[in-house]
């Protein structure tokens, strides 16, 4: 991987926490899960460290947990609503977890000198509190953006849905080659995707519930232009497909991929130049 591929993949957008609503979600998550875990597990032997004090362990772990909740609190509600207006990518997301972190590990090395009265500023202590808390903070921060995503995932399978069983009126359409003879009229609804081979179109229907196809010497782009109807959608360069016959659309790393007819075996990506029109298509604005 070349240090343009990195700078390409940090420039990612990533949208994940751009609302207000998610981010609280997270904080809340990390608080609660740190509160339970903490307490129930005792990590990297935290029973041990407070022997000295007098009092349960379980409030002491609260007070921490309190502290952490307070700390992320002002990072990603705080802080962060003064960024609104700067891109969200990748990178972005990277300096405000390390801004997360940072911020939590001052808080848990703070509450620490009130509990124990070690001092503040003893740098060998906060060394050992920064990485401590990297390894606590870990887990319900991942557990956290994991369950964010997975559920970002479900509601843009929902919406995907919803738009793609709203029914779109057939129509009759004819298909014609490069010099505007008929080749293929069919009812709309018979016709599953066109696939772009050099020169010629292979046109996959049904007809007597069999799938069929057909060469034409024409383009996608000439096809485009002539079959007016709102079913047929562009998806990448070598595929335009009928949404009237589209089953199901799934979000993946690199885009979508459809699933025309369900008789047929087999998946079509969404490329990035058609992925905005496809979302715009079948995707509300709130769940892209």
């Amino acid at each position: 991987m070349n240090w343009k591929s990195v700078r390409l993949w940090l420039s990612t957008p990533f949208t994940l926490l751009d609302s207000m609503r998610a981010r609280l979600q997270l904080v809340l998550f990390c608080a609660l899960f740190g509160c339970i875990f903490l307490t129930l597990f005792h990590p990297l032997n935290l029973d041990q460290w407070f022997v000295r004090s007098n009092k349960p362990i379980y409030s002491i772990l609260l007070f921490f947990s309190a502290a952490g909740l307070a700390a992320i609190m002002v990072t990603q509600l705080a802080l962060r609503s003064f960024f609104n207006g700067y891109a969200s990518t990748r990178l972005s997301f990277f300096a405000w977890m390390t801004v997360d972190y940072i911020v939590i590990a001052l808080a848990a090395h703070t509450t620490n000198h009130f509990i124990t009265n070690d001092p503040l500023f003893d740098l060998t202590e906060l060394t050992k509190t920064l990485g401590n808390t990297f390894l606590i903070l870990i887990v319900p921060y991942a557990l956290g953006l994991l369950l964010l995503s997975l559920r970002d995932q479900v509601r843009t399978v929902e919406a995907l849905t919803l738009k793609i069983n709203q029914p779109i009126k057939s129509a009759w359409v004819e298909i014609k080659d490069e010099n505007g003879k008929t080749v293929i009229s069919v009812d709309a609804k018979s016709v599953l995707y066109f696939k772009s081979e050099d020169n010629y179109v292979f046109v996959y229907y049904k007809l007597d519930d069999e799938v069929k196809k057909e060469l034409i010497r024409t383009t996608l782009k000439r096809l485009e232009q002539e079959l007016d109807t709102a079913a047929f959608v562009r998806i990448h360069r070598s595929y335009m497909i009928n949404t009237l016959n589209l089953v199901a659309a799934t979000r993946a790393a690199n885009g979508y991929r459809v699933v025309i007819d369900s008789t047929l075996k087999a998946t079509f990506p969404v490329s990035s130049t058609y992925q905005s029109v496809f979302e715009d298509r079948f995707l509300p604005q709130t769940f892209r």
